[in-house]
């Protein structure tokens, strides 16, 4: 008859495969969620907003008169109206909206951003804050520049024909930094959203996972329980409920954080790092922290021995907790960025499954030989009787 810690065992196994396999799913999601373009090339049909500058321009004629704000000369709504009034000039007034911080600057600045969508930073370069209503003129001048580069270039204005007193300069320039400020605002707070809501998504979806393997594993190992009558229906009850609980616990948690840290991960400088998130490593890691976890700690409250201890965790155990110890050997040995790490990772992983089956052997060997030992003392025993 298997014993109640072996089908513990059993169930926390299935459940950390379950786990795993769920956290390597929503890193896939995630993936895909915040995929953005490595360049810029224009694309404006996926980061500008069209209605966003023509709301602009009707919300400034709504006060009456509007004005450029940098160089101060009155704008007209429509082309035509422009070209009757201005003759020659009319670009100069003619009420155009448009980026004060160009798409492609923000795009530049948050792209390789792990927590940033696509839509964030579209609703980031299109808010009201970072749109601002100027000239013809001054727009096609201004291009993907930022003000700052447009107002301080004097040769470039001279060449466009644009006059911008210093009073319009200083504008010029306090518009830019107030729209850089609200846009990083805006980011950080997505990203923390972004950030909370993966976590949860991750954590439910693998506790929903691991709780109902551990539920369906522990339903069958009390159910058998009750039939033989080792249990009463209410024990069996709890039971099942408290194992498919811990689970499920254990599951949100651990594959909620691992998650977020691996896909932050993701657009790692090292291709070290991107590869072990590409090749499912992060899953590997909760399948192994939730089957070890326990037996370690009983280990660590001195519950059970050294060779209890091994024993118990078997191979796949025994090479996660020795790749963990050597990685962080590695690291301090060669103390570069992620190369020791992954030296040591690699040599852990190497030894450790011969260290285990050399252990596992011997400790047969010795068992057996004690065996025979006693065989032959009892039998030395009868004899001498």
């Amino acid at each position: 008859m298997v014993s109640e810690e072996e089908k513990k065992r059993r169930q926390s196994a299935a459940a950390a495969t379950e786990a795993g396999e769920s956290v390597n799913e929503s890193l896939r999601a995630l993936g895909e969620t915040y995929q953005k373009p490595s360049a810029y090339t224009g694309n404006r049909k996926l980061y500008d907003s069209p209605r966003a500058k023509v709301s602009a321009k009707k919300e400034a004629f709504k006060s009456g008169e509007v004005h450029d704000p940098y160089t101060e000369k009155q704008l007209v709504l429509r082309k035509q109206d422009a070209k009757v009034q201005y003759g020659e000039h009319w670009q100069e007034h003619l009420a155009e909206a448009d980026h004060t911080i160009p798409i492609e600057r923000v795009h530049e600045t948050y792209k390789d951003d792990a927590w940033v969508t696509n839509e964030n930073l579209r609703d980031a370069a299109n808010s009201d804050e970072n749109i601002r209503v100027t000239s013809r003129k001054v727009n096609n001048a201004k291009r993907s520049r930022t003000n700052e580069e447009l107002v301080d270039d004097a040769a470039y204005l001279e060449d466009k024909g644009i006059r911008i007193d210093e009073k319009g300069k200083a504008r010029a320039r306090s518009d830019s930094e107030k729209a850089r400020e609200h846009i990083d605002e805006k980011i950080r707070r997505d990203k923390v959203q972004n950030v909370a809501g993966a976590f949860h998504r991750a954590g439910t979806q693998t506790a929903i996972q691991a709780g109902g393997v551990t539920a369906a594993l522990s339903t069958m190992d009390n159910m058998a329980a009750v039939i033989r009558g080792d249990k009463t229906p209410t024990e069996a009850l709890k039971d099942i409920a408290a194992d498919t609980g811990g689970a499920a616990v254990s599951g949100y948690v651990i594959g909620g954080g691992v998650s977020v840290v691996a896909h932050t991960l993701s657009t790692s400088s090292s291709p070290f790092v991107q590869n072990l998130v590409k090749s499912n490593v992060p899953g590997k890691v909760v399948t192994a922290v939730m089957a070890t976890g326990k037996t370690l700690k009983k280990y660590a409250s001195g519950e059970i021995t050294t060779e209890e201890c091994i024993l118990e965790l078997g191979a796949s155990g025994v090479s996660t907790v020795t790749t963990g110890y050597t990685a962080a050997v590695g690291q301090a040995l060669i103390p570069i960025p992620f190369v020791g790490a992954a030296v040591g990772a690699m040599f852990g992983t190497a030894v450790s499954g011969a260290l285990y089956h050399s252990f596992k052997e011997s400790m047969e060997r010795a068992n057996l030989a004690r065996e025979e030992y006693e065989r032959v003392r009892a039998a030395a025993d009868v004899s001498m009787a």
